[in-house]
């Protein structure tokens, strides 16, 4: 795919190498052209055969437009990377099992397929006709950025950085402003980036990046630049764009950056939620308003006291990651506790998309509002609310959780045998409608009202146990039948990144294998 020439002399900066690559055109178009037609073979077999087949031809398309042998090698790049974002959204519907139109958003997503792949193709189109006759750059053009010096592009990053503080606090300011600020903000990873591929391509400035990325990693802690993580990747992919040889010395410190990045992952996920509480101020807000000395000396102070982090809690948080998210509440009619947010959860779509956002596995509840007074009441009431949730929900797409079933005081009317009975045709309504089997959210106080029983239990219904801040859950039901339980609610204080206020926090006793549909 790339064609090395001569080298060239830089002058009296010493240099490891100056090499000068250009993508082969030819090959592109070559090899988008036979990817395009095993797609065309494959496309039957998908949910959305015309967006598949369409969408695996178009960077033969975008090649042959933008082809040309002056086009910067940039403008490639970028033209790839918008049809490689928009492409792998009809690549997701295979592993998904629903088709572009199918999902929670319904025709908006396959229309938004369409708009995107046609956004791309007049990107294409615009930088033919803007680029595509430039000059023919010089030897001397194409190796200039050989030329740069270290210092120089460390320079570069601070102003960017400083400009990405200044459209931070913009986009702050005015809600307006937060989407044309963010490009200002991607300066700096830019300026970032070629410093960090300058540095690995020469072997010059080793100094400047270390300093870069202890700066980028201790202000991403405090909330206010960027995200920790961001740094150590912008790094490696500096030293794939560099090429840099694979040696012994380079494999030891592939190992170190993994083991550095782990380390600090698994850091924050312990230290998180109390440092959310100090640097806001209140367990209701997302503002900071601590000061950055207070937040660095909290930080500093976890760091020189490791024994303070539960470390298996952090490493296993970091790992198993998933969320339930309200679906509904009672049928519309019957709640006893708030009684105006009873029906569906207006809230549910919203909370769903961003708890798949943030890469977490979703499953929906239902909160029940059991009534009678006999059981056919019961039965009546039971179905009620199991229709409403499952038509809040629709289905149980691939990858989602169980749906669960929130079982906790107040019943009205209800004795044990009758409130049994109102659980059992619930779970029964549901599983019958969604094909699967729900999980039971309760404590151990709630579930006393059913007679502690074990008929759940002992018919496949995995347990969801609500005990706050002990150091091991009190399980209902003789440890539900002797199971124990699936998933532990440990504290109701928690936070998570997408939702406000607060969130409960749970621990998988074994993985998701109890939570998968079936």
């Amino acid at each position: 795919m790339r064609q090395p020439t001569a080298a060239f002399n830089a002058g009296a900066i010493a240099r490891k190498r100056d090499v000068e690559t250009r993508l082969d055109y030819g090959f592109l178009q070559r090899f988008f052209l036979f990817l395009g037609i095993a797609l065309l073979v494959f496309c039957p077999f998908t949910r959305d055969p015309i967006a598949f087949a369409v969408g695996g031809f178009f960077p033969w398309l975008l090649m042959m437009i933008i082809g040309r042998p002056n086009m910067p090698a940039g403008i490639v790049y970028l033209v790839l990377w918008q049809w490689a974002q928009t492409f792998a959204r009809v690549v997701e519907t295979i592993p998904d099992g629903e088709a572009l139109g199918g999902g929670l958003f319904g025709p908006n997503v396959e229309r938004a397929y369409w708009y995107m792949l046609a956004s791309v193709l007049v990107l294409a189109l615009c930088m033919r006709g803007m680029l595509g006759n430039l000059r023919p750059p010089t030897q001397q053009d194409r190796t200039w950025h050989t030329r740069w010096q270290p210092r120089d592009l460390v320079v570069v990053y601070v102003g960017t950085l400083g400009l990405s503080i200044v459209a931070r606090f913009a986009g702050n300011i005015a809600a307006a402003l937060d989407q044309p600020m963010q490009a200002l903000l991607h300066l700096k990873i830019l300026a970032m980036f070629l410093l960090f591929t300058n540095v690995l391509m020469t072997g010059v400035g080793g100094r400047y990046l270390i300093v870069v990325v202890l700066f980028e990693t201790i202000t991403g802690f405090t909330g206010i630049l960027s995200d920790f993580k961001a740094v150590f990747l912008q790094l490696a992919l500096a030293a794939l764009a560099a090429r840099i040889r694979w040696t012994f010395t380079m494999g030891i410190a592939s190992m170190v950056w993994m083991v550095v990045l782990v380390t600090l992952g698994i850091f924050w996920s312990g230290v998180k939620a109390d440092y959310r509480q100090l640097a806001t101020g209140s367990e209701e807000s997302q503002a900071i308003s601590a000061s950055l000395s207070d937040r660095l000396g909290y930080l500093g102070n976890r760091a020189i006291t490791p024994s303070s982090i539960n470390w298996n809690e952090a490493s296993y948080a970091l790992l198993i990651r998933f969320a339930y998210v309200a679906a509904s509440r009672g049928y519309g009619r019957d709640c006893t506790v708030v009684a105006d947010e009873c029906g569906r959860d207006p809230f549910f779509d919203r909370n769903y998309r961003k708890a798949k956002e943030a890469g977490l596995r979703v499953g929906a509840y239902h909160r029940a509002f059991a009534a009678g007074p006999d059981r056919g009441d019961a039965k009546l009431d039971a179905r009620r609310e199991a229709n409403r949730f499952i038509a809040v929900v629709g289905k149980v797409r691939r990858n989602d959780l169980r749906p669960a079933l929130d079982v906790e005081y107040p019943f009205r009317r209800l004795d044990e045998a009758t409130l049994r009975v109102w659980i059992r045709t619930w779970v029964n309504r549901v599983e019958k409608k969604l094909n699967v089997k729900p999980i039971i959210y309760t404590n151990a106080s709630s579930w006393a009202a059913t007679g502690d029983t074990t008929w759940f239990a002992d018919n496949g219904y995995p347990l969801w146990v609500a005990n706050f801040d002990v150091p091991r859950p009190l399980v209902p039901a003789r440890n539900w039948a002797g199971k124990g339980w699936t998933v532990w609610q440990y504290t109701s204080k928690g936070r998570a990144r997408g939702i406000d206020g607060h969130v409960d926090r749970n621990r998988l006793k074994k993985g998701f294998g109890k939570l998968e549909p079936r």
